[in-house]
């Protein structure tokens, strides 16, 4: 696994959380379930199996309104002991008075905005990110992007101008290093990546606050897989966000079927370990965050047949959210390895998705509706 970069600039404060954390979930008796009024049933949740078979390539995905179903094999283990809520979100702390150090790196026009590669800084970790600003004098509502694993912040890029072309501004940015869940079962690098990108995507809201064409009161996020994950924490902390649409993830990382579970460390650790390993990953499962933040509205979009982002632990994480909240169902045409059965939600390339997939319209659609 990458290591994390610059860990000598926060690494000890956040290390030290991050263990007082581990050790608090770890510790049999001393530990409570995170107090909320919308948080899961402990009861298992059924995952489905894997889908066998697709429709032809060129089907486009289409939404479905169906009640969702789960088959009764596998079941997502649901049930962790975990710290306090307000030791969790100390996971997410950052030093708001670091200077974000904002550059504008490459400019073009395109198609009635501007587009630029721009940096910013996040505990001393020089963020890449893509800006897109409408013509015009503003100030424009926003969205914040954030992308799936180890994909580069243009995979938005498309959307972001097209949305432009509505008033709408947008940032995107990607995680630091790649984050494989139950690759080595070392969860101080598995939480110090999450914990990362949220903290990048926070401060991601710090720059948009400053930027004089922004409004800063009607702020958006829309994430895909990874991208999904984390911003589902951050909509239990932070307020300044309205309206969030998350795109196939699931209410619990510690899900097996949210990895690859492809490396040596995987296949030869016992149950025993992988059960211990899932205790101490249980801090970053989305279900322990999703709308405690209070006042935004939830878009849940996904597939019936990913192969990542079960339908058993999307519904688990909808479940979980607060009112108001919506979720549609894409059914894919490709169920190759680049859409997993549906987890790209019609966008197969993973370098930048066409703005007229109907995911993708439709979450537009409902975030003008929202912010």
């Amino acid at each position: 696994m990458t290591p994390i970069r610059n860990p000598a600039v926060r690494g000890t404060r956040s290390l030290g959380v991050l263990l007082v954390v581990i050790a608090l979930a770890g510790c049999a008796g001393a530990s409570t379930t995170a107090p909320s009024t919308t948080a899961p049933s402990p009861t298992p949740i059924p995952s489905p199996a894997p889908a066998q078979s697709a429709a032809p390539a060129s089907a486009s995905p289409t939404a479905d309104t169906a009640t969702p179903t789960a088959t009764p094999m596998p079941t997502l283990r649901t049930a962790y002991d975990l710290p306090l809520f307000g030791e969790l979100v100390k996971l997410f702390d950052y030093d708001t008075k670091e200077q974000l150090g904002y550059k504008v790196t490459y400019e073009e026009r395109q198609e009635g905005a501007t587009v630029s590669d721009i940096t910013y800084e996040s505990g001393g970790y020089k963020v890449l990110a893509k800006l897109v600003i409408p013509d015009g004098k503003g100030p424009f509502p926003a969205v914040l992007y954030a992308v799936g694993l180890d994909l580069h912040p243009s995979f938005f890029l498309p959307e972001m101008v097209a949305f432009a072309k509505d008033g709408y501004a947008g940032l995107a940015i990607g995680d630091r290093a790649p984050l494989d869940l139950y690759s080595t079962l070392d969860t101080t690098i598995d939480i110090e990546g999450y914990a990362h990108y949220v903290i990048d995507l926070r401060r991601g809201l710090d720059l948009l606050g400053t930027l004089p064409k922004i409004d800063a009161k009607r702020i958006g996020f829309v994430g895909h897989s990874l991208g999904c994950a984390v911003g589902s924490i951050i909509s239990g902390i932070e307020t300044r966000i309205g309206a969030y649409a998350l795109m196939a993830c699931g209410g619990y990382i510690t899900d097996p079927a949210w990895s690859f579970c492809d490396s040596d460390a995987c296949f030869s650790a016992t149950d025993e370990d992988r059960s211990h390993y899932q205790e101490r990953l249980a801090v970053l499962n989305p279900v322990n965050y999703i709308g405690r933040g209070g006042g935004a509205a939830f878009l849940f979009q996904a597939s019936k047949t990913d192969q990542i982002a079960l339908e058993s632990n999307v519904v688990a994480l909808y479940d979980a959210a607060p009112q108001p909240k919506s979720l549609k169902w894409y059914e894919s045409g490709d169920s190759g390895l680049y859409d997993m059965g549906g987890h790209g939600l019609g966008c197969v390339t993973f370098g930048s998705c066409d703005p007229a997939l109907p995911a993708f319209a439709d979450h537009r659609a409902w975030l003008k509706e929202h912010i």
